[in-house]
């Protein structure tokens, strides 16, 4: 009971609740490191909060000495970025001691150097994270946000990674083997979309796909990834497939492929303000896709909770030639 785990100083979930997930997910957000990293002073002040690791580089230098201290000699800093999947770095952090370096400044630039390199290795690898500076236009394979790419993304970047390191590219004179450039909108973004707009609990219960799709039209996106998008389309001049990736598509066992949708987008308006608003539309349609009628039933058929589903959005180039 709620009760006898206060008792032990235990948490509880109640395994029937419909929030089930969402209780779940709160829990390891503020437990476990998956949300934002908070800066804090031995006596508990809160000094700052970062989302991800480029924040931690760009707020490294600023770093209270004694806050510094405080989250290095605890492993903070390790358990954090393993839990974003950044198991190298995480281990560089952990094997470090306070004997290691002459004063704290030494060990804050050495903390620096370690993401330094490893952000240097992700430039020049199959998925690099988009930050207001990137440049698009040189990179195939894009992330937006944090969170999961789909299994259709996941196929994609795999495809990517193999062809990156295969050595029969250069074998056939005249022919461009690739994956066309990508740019992917994580399942971060779909968590935030559905929980601002309060839309669950009317996705899960309305049947009608066209009075769905208008409700999520009505939705408002993240400014921030809003602002995003609109900085990605300044280098895109190209013809885009807005695409779908969920977490169950392409999965080995329980196929969603072909239920979701897809969108093509000349991108060819002469105003950028209309671009922006075509392709946020395209994603808001793709998230609606995810509660049509036909996902619902197979869901229900291979004994699915729908609440597991989550949507990341493939924005690719539409590949081919350029006629007048």
């Amino acid at each position: 009971s709620l009760e006898m785990a206060r008792k032990i100083s235990s948490n509880v979930l109640n395994k029937n609740s419909s929030t089930l997930f969402s209780d779940l997910r709160d829990f390891m957000m503020y437990n476990f490191g998956f949300g934002d990293f908070i800066f804090k002073l031995p006596s508990g002040e809160e000094i700052r909060q970062v989302s991800n690791v480029e924040e931690l580089m760009d707020f490294f230098g600023e770093i209270p000495e004694e806050s510094l201290d405080y989250h290095a000699s605890r492993n903070h800093f390790s358990n954090w970025l393993a839990a974003r999947g950044e198991f190298k770095l995480a281990n560089q952090f952990r094997k470090l001691k306070i004997s290691d370096f002459k004063d704290i400044n030494e060990r804050r630039d050495h903390h620096i150097k370690l993401i330094q390199n490893i952000q240097k290795t992700r430039r020049i690898g199959p998925v690099a994270e988009f930050r207001p500076k990137t440049k698009s236009s040189k990179i195939n394979f894009l992330r937006i946000g944090s969170g999961s790419l789909g299994g259709k993304a996941r196929g994609l970047a795999f495809a990517n990674t193999y062809l990156s390191q295969a050595d029969f590219i250069d074998q056939f004179d005249n022919i461009i083997i690739r994956v066309p450039k990508v740019a992917v909108v994580s399942t971060d973004e779909f968590d935030q979309f559905m929980e601002v707009n309060e839309l669950w609990e009317t996705a899960l219960s309305l049947d009608n796909n066209q009075d769905l799709e208008d409700i999520f039209l009505k939705g408002r996106l993240s400014r921030n990834l809003v602002q995003t998008l609109k900085e990605f389309l300044k280098e895109v001049d190209y013809p885009l497939a807005i695409r779908s990736s969920s977490l169950l598509e392409d999965s080995q066992y329980q196929p969603l492929a072909g239920m979701y949708a897809t969108y093509m987008l000349p991108n060819s308006h002469e105003d950028s303000k209309e671009r922006l608003s075509q392709v946020c539309e395209a994603i808001k349609r793709v998230y609606a896709s995810t509660f049509f009628e036909d996902p619902k039933t197979l869901m229900e058929n291979i004994v699915h909770r729908h609440e597991e589903e989550k949507m990341a959005v493939i924005i690719m180039e539409m590949v081919g030639k350029t006629h007048d």
